[in-house]
């Protein structure tokens, strides 16, 4: 503390020529004049307003604030509770004396937009103004989204190959669903994966003909995020050409006849099991090395004349194909039965005398 002291000196006062002194003095604390605090002030906290998003039938916990310059623990209280849900019991903030903590649960199917109001005061003090907390709601769904998506090669028609896919919930509930798989891709039955899970799985590919095959599924629809691709081509064991065939007939046997040609695609030995469709006729079985291409003969008996069309059956484990085989009806022909040397003698005719022979066709 330190004492000033002002003096005030001749100061003219109108027109009467009179001079004043006098002197001031006051205690000072860093240059302002010291209050003494008032024993008797009130401390009023203020309640903070605040904004919470809950799930639709869910519980949120909502933590409740006081601004007020003391570290001694604030009392909360709820003024005017929420219309589409209920409220536990304010508990205190485990670290900050300011705060508190209550469970907001929605009653499900009411509506997504609530809320409460709450005061605070601290001891003795009075409450303070209410405080509003805003509750916006929002109906929750599990979110699938593909981490890993499988990879398939080359794979013969009847064959298997499988590929391992890695899917991940990045909802806030779990996803649980039957699977429908598109022939000739199969899959999980059912998928059951938890709230932030990753679950993995594998798909395969089981194809019954050659050709590329593309697997392009929404896991959940609508979730362009859950979308599974896959790709896989199929080629057959066995190459048979050409894909129709049809018969000619042979000048010299009569038959009606025609060559398929059979290719091993494989590294491997191949047995071919030949059903035939009568009267064809041709091999019943037919063994290739790796690699190995071969022509069998298929024909149609000389003594069978009418049209014929029938399929040709090439089975190599579980992969069967199907050959069309077609002939025109057999072409007429004249035989000549009788005489069987193909030589009539009918001898010397004198005058109007007649000679006559026989065949027989």
């Amino acid at each position: 503390m330190r004492r000033v002291t002002a003096f005030f000196y001749a100061l003219l006062l109108g027109s009467l020529g009179l001079a004043l002194v006098g002197t001031v003095s006051a205690d000072l604390t860093n240059g302002f004049p010291n209050k003494k605090p008032d024993k008797n002030a009130k401390i009023i906290p203020e309640a903070r307003d605040a904004t919470v998003k809950f799930g639709a039938g869910q519980s949120v916990v909502v933590e409740l604030t006081a601004a007020v310059g003391s570290l001694k623990q604030v009392e909360f209280a709820i003024r005017v509770p929420p219309e589409h849900g209920t409220l536990s019991t304010i508990r205190p903030h485990a670290t900050d004396s300011n705060k508190a903590l209550v469970t907001y649960t929605h009653r499900e199917g009411e509506a997504l937009t609530d809320g409460f109001s709450f005061s605070c005061k601290l001891e003795d003090n009075p409450s303070s103004a209410p405080g509003v907390i805003t509750l916006v709601g929002q109906v929750l769904q599990p979110r699938l989204e593909v981490k890993l998506t499988p990879h398939l090669g080359k794979v013969a028609v009847g064959g298997e190959a499988t590929g391992k896919a890695a899917v991940k919930n990045t909802g806030l509930v779990p996803f649980a669903s039957d699977m429908k798989w598109p022939a000739p891709w199969v899959g999980p039955p059912h998928l059951e994966i938890k709230a932030g899970e990753t679950q993995e799985f594998f798909i395969a590919l089981r194809p019954t003909q050659s050709g590329v095959f593309r697997l392009d599924m929404e896991l959940q629809p609508g979730v362009v995020s859950s979308k599974l691709m896959a790709y896989g081509e199929s080629l057959r064991s066995l190459s048979v050409s050409p894909g129709e065939l049809t018969l000619a007939q042979n000048s010299v046997t009569g038959a009606r006849e025609g060559v398929l040609a059979l290719l091993n695609t494989e590294s491997e030995p191949l047995s071919i099991i030949v059903k035939l469709p009568a009267p064809l006729t041709g091999p019943a079985r037919v063994d290739l090395l790796p690699r190995e291409k071969r022509d069998i003969l298929l024909a149609v008996p000389a003594t069978v004349i009418e049209a014929f069309r029938g399929e040709v059956e090439f089975t190599t484990g579980p992969d069967v194909q199907r050959i069309t085989v077609q002939a025109a009806p057999k072409p007429g022909e004249l035989i000549l039965l009788n005489p069987a040397g193909a030589e009539i003698n009918l001898g010397a005719v004198i005058g109007k005398a007649s000679a006559e022979g026989t065949f027989v066709i």
